[in-house]
């Protein structure tokens, strides 16, 4: 594989969430993540984060996607 900038690494690296799966029948308010996230806010625990395009063809729905990504 040739690689020409190493942030394209970086960005493809997958984080194992930690933690349990919650019930399908008690669904967390906000953020279907915000259980298990590392980078989960108050914010991801009071909405529903909207859909966005990230770059072409990539789409995130995340509170602190900017700032991550």
């Amino acid at each position: 594989m040739i690689v020409e900038n190493r942030n394209e690494v970086l960005a493809h690296k997958r984080i194992q969430l930690k933690g349990e799966l919650p019930s399908p029948m008690n669904i967390p308010e906000g953020c279907r993540f915000v259980t298990r996230c590392p980078y989960a806010t108050e914010a991801c625990k009071n909405g529903v984060p909207k859909l966005q395009e990230i770059s072409k063809g990539h789409s995130v729905a995340c509170h602190r996607a900017k700032e991550i990504l």
